[in-house]
């Protein structure tokens, strides 16, 4: 699987920020995925999404991008990575990677609702204007460390309805008897239907190493005012909604006996996490992916 195929998923931790902003049509503010990044692991942790743009080149949409190590300490996590690094292509063009931040980074978090990072820590966040193309940011330590990551990144534009994120996802190495935590805020005046899918087995037709096994969703967030587990799904057992759903947004098909795991939910805007992990508790490489179907199609219940 090369960089360009890997863009589709969900994340944003529930913790990370809030989206206040008014939208035209329901759609992701922000999404961001927890992992734990070792220099001997056989693939890096890579985010990826589509820009929908209508803004001309080179000017494109301000997204607020970050890299947190250090300052997840705040939160009580533990063994974070001391000195998180980016590196950014679009359509396999390379951006060169990318450290630190500076003041426009800290007036959009705080326009965003993001935390404050802790100042003086080698956390990297940067604002970028991307125009319309395919992105897949790849997060790792600058000097080969271990360590937990948060890769976050946040829709500055809210009210265009011609601007807009979409085909999220989240590429991961999970250790043994571990888990990736990915999440996002969906915001606006209605509710989405939503595909979420942990994809283990499918990847090795890519070239994917060391595929998760037997890959497992559990999607988190507050149902009838109380938030505890809306989802879950280990399995998708060649589920006729779900290979339809993923026709329509063109994420590539899973075969009918796999493993894989998916969810079709349609949700209320609000705050939602999922959790990847293995059934066995085995290691492996998993593509975390969200997608948000088209408007037609959401009188799903």
């Amino acid at each position: 699987m090369n960089r360009t195929q890997i863009f589709a998923a969900g994340l944003f931790l529930s913790f990370v920020g809030r989206a206040t902003a008014t939208t035209p049509d329901s759609r992701i503010a922000n999404f961001s995925c927890l992992a734990t990044v070792n220099s001997g692991d056989p693939t890096p942790l890579t985010l990826g999404f589509v820009q929908i743009s209508a803004d001309p080149q080179p000017l494109g949409e301000p997204l607020l991008i970050r890299a947190v190590g250090p300052s997840l300490a705040e939160f009580g996590i533990s063994s974070p990575l001391a000195d998180p690094e980016m590196t950014m292509w679009k359509n396999g063009q390379d951006f060169g990677p990318m450290t630190g931040y500076d003041i426009s980074s800290v007036f959009a978090a705080e326009a965003s609702g993001a935390f404050p990072l802790v100042e003086g820590d080698a956390d990297s966040a940067l604002m970028y204007g991307l125009a319309q193309g395919n992105y897949t940011i790849q997060i790792g330590s600058a000097t080969n460390l271990n360590g937990k990551v948060l890769g976050e990144i946040y829709n500055q534009n809210l009210s265009d309805p011609l601007n807009y994120l979409s085909n999220l996802s989240a590429l991961s190495y999970v250790h043994a008897s571990s888990s990736s935590t990915l999440g996002f805020v969906l915001v606006g005046p209605v509710s989405r239907t939503i595909l979420i899918r942990a994809v283990g087995p499918a990847l090795s037709a890519f070239g994917v190493p060391q595929t998760m096994p037997d890959p497992m969703i559990v999607l988190y967030g507050s149902y009838n005012g109380a938030r505890g587990v809306i989802a879950s799904n280990a399995g998708w057992l060649g589920n006729l909604e779900v290979a339809s759903a993923s026709s329509t947004v063109g994420a590539f098909s899973l075969s009918q006996g796999s493993k894989d795991a998916a969810i079709l939910v349609t949700l209320q805007p609000g705050a939602y996490t999922f959790t990847l992990s293995s059934i066995s508790g085995a290691a492996g490489t998993v593509l975390g992916e969200i997608y948000l179907l088209p408007k037609a199609l959401n009188s799903r219940q």
